[in-house]
């Protein structure tokens, strides 16, 4: 699951509550609610990795205490983490682009966890862009650079971190759809 809290408590409750309900193992989050340099409102209980910005943008709650995760990288604009799946080793990013940020810096950062040793890869984020690659009637600047990012990726092979030539879009989030297949229907 992948979701922009907006800074909101109630959305911080709401997500924790939905996550006991669908038992979610697993979201992606962006626009953390915080007091202070601290964030607020997920249970000490639940291992929570996020971003070093003063603002806290981007992170990752894993609900399932069988999930064995190690963040393997952390930034301004992207939190990254890995745990086994079914034996395979799962990079999982969770990233976050501000409207009034240029989206290249966030690409560079994502660019370099792509580096991070990986057997499946999920991205997960709001980048705010706008694309018709992923239902957006319209194209914006960000949206083109994330395209063409997204394109150059998936022409590098994935033993050097590149996406794979398939993947999907699915609400925000690259997802390469074999590997999701393969995790999740065996």
């Amino acid at each position: 699951m992948q979701l922009n809290l907006h800074h909101a408590v109630a959305a911080v409750k709401n997500l924790i509550q939905r996550a006991k309900d669908q038992q979610l193992s697993i979201a992606c989050v962006q626009e953390i609610y915080e007091i202070g340099p601290r964030p607020v409102g997920v249970p000490a209980h639940f291992k929570f990795f996020y971003s070093s910005r003063e603002k806290l943008k981007a992170g990752i709650i894993v609900f399932n205490p069988n999930i064995q995760a190690m963040k393997v990288f952390s930034s301004k604009t992207v939190v990254a983490i890995t745990f086994t799946l079914r034996g395979r080793n799962i990079l999982l990013l969770s990233v976050y682009c501000p409207l009034s940020e240029d989206l290249e810096s966030t690409l560079q950062q994502v660019e370099q966890c792509l580096n991070t040793p990986h057997d499946g890869l999920i991205i997960a984020g709001d980048f705010n862009a706008k694309s018709p690659v992923w239902g957006s009637n319209q194209e914006d600047d960000k949206g083109q650079k994330l395209s063409e990012f997204c394109s150059i990726q998936r022409n590098g092979s994935p033993e050097h971190g590149g996406l794979s030539p398939d993947f999907s879009w699915i609400q925000g989030s690259i997802l390469d759809r074999h590997d999701l297949l393969r995790l999740f229907h065996d």
